[in-house]
Order: C-alpha cells, then structure tokens, then sequence
C-alpha cells in the first residue's frame, strides 16, 4: 500500500516513478547472511597459517603482521606512493567484481558480466603481484627462471605470460571493449609497458639506482599512471552499465 501511495505522488508530481524491487534469490540471500562469518574464518585462517609458516618456515608472525616500515625500521611515508597504487588495484577489482555481481543478477548481458568480472579478478591479481612482488621475486625463485641475455632478465618469461594472457583476453572481449572508452586501457597498458621498458634499459645501461636516481620517478611514475587509467576506465565503465541498468523510466 505505502509503495502504491509513493508511485501515484510520484506520478503527481511529475517524477520518475521508483523501480521496482528485484526479489533476491533464495541462495543468494542464504550466501549473503552468512558472508560476514566467511570473512571472520578467512581473516581466522590467515593468523593460523601465520602461526604455521612460524613453525615451518621459522618467519616470525611479527614479519606477516606488523606495516613494512615497523619492521624494516624506516620511515612511515617509505612506498606510500607504491601504496596509493595498492589502493588504486584495489578500488578497481572491488568495483568490477560488485558490479558483474549486481548486473548478473538484473539479466545483464553474459558477456559483459564475465568480462566485468574476469576484468575484476585480473585487476586482484595485478594487485597481489604488485603487493607481493610476486613476478620481480617469488616467481623466479619459485619457478627458477634463467635470466635472458638480451635484457638481462629472470622475470621476463613471465612478463611473455603475462603478455599473451592479456592479448587473449582483449580478443575474447573485443566486442564489449568496442562499446566502451578503450582508449584508456590502451593507453594504460602502454604506461606499463614502458614502465618496464624503463626498468630493462636502467639493467642494460647500468643506471644509477641510488635512492635519489631520476630512473625510479620514470619508471614508478609511468607505472602509477598506467594503474590510474586502467582503474578509472573499469570503474567508469562499471558506473555507466550500473546507472544505465537501474535508471528508471519516466512516463511520456
């Protein structure tokens, strides 16, 4: 009755009338009540793992825990531009992933929901990489790559992995990306390839790589935009579908 009584004022007044409610399916519902108990275990889980790799490894919990700086002894502000990077991945993934959720659920097209979503978890993994160093250290330690003379390099096979994921996913998706402003993440993959052009020339010329070296403003900088643009592109891009998908119409 009280919806009925807002349609018809709203209609009176001349503004758009309020859309609908979209029933919540059953075993989302049942998903969504129990999503904050699944955090809590995660975040359990986390500080048990902690307490193995103490055990196992001989890492003191106090190193997985406390910020960088506390336990490298350095200043507070050390990488906080690095940071604001972390953020950026994480805003982006965050959208992405919320909003291939949300327009799954109101009968977007599938192939615009899977690239949100794949869009979503690369841009998490991007994230992890970027915090863990995950290509620059743990990668070639793991997997044991040899360094390629040319560039001088452990972590360029990964890099032609990286590479060839990223050609397959703009070809599979080059329908949704002709219908969006593309032209930003082209230019953000760009920003990172010359970020790590910049950082394979510093290795073969032998750059100065002292703290105060003008390479790492290059190379960080490029690094920093190309994350700002691929950010902003997939959060513009999840905003436009959203409100597109949601607005509600108007009577003539």
């Amino acid at each position: 009755m009280a919806r009925t009584v807002h349609r018809q004022r709203a209609s009176a007044a001349g503004l758009p009338a309020p859309a609908a409610r979209v029933p919540i399916p059953r075993g989302v519902a049942a998903w969504l009540a129990v999503f904050p108990y699944l955090v809590l275990a995660g975040c359990a889980a986390l500080i048990l793992a902690a307490l193995a790799i103490q055990a196992v490894f001989g890492i003191p919990v106090s190193e997985l825990t406390r910020d960088p700086a506390t336990v490298a002894a350095v200043p507070a502000y050390t990488g906080a531009i690095s940071y604001v990077g972390i953020v950026l991945w994480c805003c982006a993934a965050s959208v992405c992933i919320f909003s291939a959720v949300i327009l799954w659920h109101q009968g977007a097209e599938r192939r615009l929901t899977l690239f949100l979503l794949l869009g979503g978890v690369a841009t998490a993994y991007l994230m992890l990489d970027d915090l863990l160093l995950l290509h620059e250290v743990v990668y070639p330690k793991l997997f044991r790559t040899e360094t390629i003379d040319v560039i001088n390099r452990t972590d360029a096979p990964i890099y032609l992995v990286y590479l060839a994921v990223a050609v397959a996913f703009f070809w599979r998706f080059r329908s949704v990306l002709s219908h969006t402003p593309s032209h930003l993440l082209i230019v953000a993959v760009v920003l990172f390839a010359l970020s790590g052009v910049a950082d394979s020339l510093s290795d073969l010329i032998g750059a100065d790589r002292s703290p105060r070296s003008r390479y790492f403003p290059l190379e960080d900088g490029l690094k920093l935009l190309g994350i700002g643009l691929w950010c902003s592109y997939f959060i513009r891009v999840c905003l436009e579908r959203m409100l597109s998908a949601t607005a509600p119409t108007t009577r003539g």
